[in-house]
């Protein structure tokens, strides 16, 4: 285990606790959260459609108001978008976990956010809206409907893609014989379009950040011994409830102090690494099991029938430790990946 450690440490894994690594060679199902971890986590706004409203520029304006007072990645994706959110008075700012935001700007009641915030303001969204959140959905990209005085105004759609080395990581760790899943809060549409990028067949879309953990659960509930692979404050309870929790190092603080496996730099051929390492340690503790015992299987029916001498075995106590040592130290040779 030290030396597995060691040599994690190398190639930039950090195993914060040493049974992660017996663990994670046992694991079936590994699970990715999206934003950050598949993806680049740096959101863009790609497309802005308006309905009712004449003013875009005003609507826009209003819209980043709300928005500039959270701190999600989608809403710094809108105020990045618009130069004009500076300077506005927001009253009333609330914003929901999972759903979106409210506020009040001059006189109008502004939201801005998902589906499921419009369910909770019972929200109407006639056939055109559907149309064109279906088709931009299908295009893997995220809408925010923004809505004014409970008429929806626009919706703005936003894409974070994905990462160099998601899809080359996914198929590799597939090919190894696991089962990959990808949780998300993103809408049904992206949430498939995501995951057929990856081929990807299963995954949860519209999870709230409590609802996460329960995922995990569900999963273990069925059988599967689960990986969950984070990078934000919202998954670090999934972290810490999988079998094996691996953090993206680049990711936040609450997420590195929840995973078990700690992926310094980022990236998901780390994953590949982690498991490597995993099978090549456990593979050296078994070694080691023998070279422990079979010095004592052999020598001590020597002794009962009075054939071992004192010295003898003391050199096979010294020979047990020192193949114990030195099959550890090969470990070090062990190349984990590219």
């Amino acid at each position: 285990l030290m030396v597995g450690s060691g040599l994690g440490a190398e190639n930039g894994i950090l195993i914060r606790r040493g049974e992660a690594i017996q663990r994670l060679q046992e694991v079936t199902t590994i699970v990715f959260d999206k934003t950050g971890t598949l993806t680049k986590g740096t959101p863009e706004v790609t497309d802005f459609v308006t309905f009712n409203s004449t003013d875009k520029q005003g609507l826009l304006k209003k819209v980043s108001a709300v928005e500039n007072l959270s701190e999600h990645p989608l809403s710094r994706a809108i105020t990045n978008y618009s130069n004009a959110q500076n300077g506005v008075d927001v009253k009333k700012f609330k914003s929901y976990t999972g759903m979106g935001v409210k506020g009040e700007v001059k006189d109008d009641i502004v939201l801005a956010g998902n589906r499921a915030l419009l369910e909770k303001y019972s929200i109407e969204i006639n056939s055109e809206v559907i149309q064109w959140v279906s088709e931009l959905e299908n295009e893997g990209k995220t809408t925010i409907y923004m809505v004014v005085n409970n008429s929806i105004e626009g919706i703005v759609a936003i894409k974070d893609t994905l990462k160099d080395d998601s899809i080359e990581a996914i198929k590799d760790i597939k090919q190894m014989g696991f089962k990959t899943v990808m949780l998300t809060g993103d809408q049904k549409g992206v949430a498939k379009a995501i995951a057929s990028q990856l081929q990807m067949t299963d995954y949860f879309a519209e999870v709230k950040p409590d609802e996460k953990e329960a995922k995990i659960k569900e999963l273990q509930k069925k059988g599967e011994v689960v990986a969950m692979v984070g990078d934000g404050i919202n998954d670090a309870p999934a972290l810490s409830s999988a079998d094996v929790g691996i953090a993206l190092g680049t990711g936040t603080d609450i997420a590195i102090e929840s995973g078990s496996i700690i992926l310094i730099n980022g990236e998901l051929k780390g994953v590949l690494k982690a498991i490597t390492l995993s099978r090549a340690t456990m593979k050296k503790i078994r070694q080691n099991l023998f070279w422990a015992f079979i010095y004592n299987i052999v020598m001590i029916p020597a002794a009962i029938v009075g054939w071992m001498h004192p010295v003898l075995a003391e050199v096979a106590m010294a020979m047990s430790s020192i193949s114990v040592v030195s099959n550890s130290k090969t470990l070090q040779k062990k190349k984990l990946g590219k």
